[in-house]
């Protein structure tokens, strides 16, 4: 099964807008990275960038969970597996999914 992005390519790519909030801003302890903008499609869409943008991380993902709803877990595993410092809510990728669709293959 092969995940596709508006264009009709594969997604290989999701990219996280990464913002630093202070403790209070979060109510957390300490203050820390969140994400307030994710993305998710093939390179060409989102206009990768060599080293990043300014703010943006892009993280390579190769999807294969059946259905929208289990690759939230896999790309959260996947983000945190490659040590990505901050938080990433499922709210986030949820509607970052909305523009992927099943593909043939």
């Amino acid at each position: 099964m092969v995940w596709l992005c508006n264009c009709g390519k594969a997604v290989t790519t999701l990219r996280l807008l990464w913002q630093w909030r202070d403790a209070g801003a979060i109510g957390q302890k300490h203050g820390r990275n969140v994400c307030y903008g994710c993305r998710i499609g093939c390179e060409d869409c989102l206009h990768v960038e060599p080293g990043g943008g300014e703010g943006y991380q892009y993280v390579k993902v190769k999807l294969t969970a059946p259905a929208k709803s289990a690759l939230v877990n896999q790309i959260l595993a996947e983000v945190i597996n490659q040590g990505i410092p901050g938080y990433l809510p499922k709210t986030d990728l949820q509607k970052a999914l909305r523009d992927v669709h099943k593909g043939k293959g």
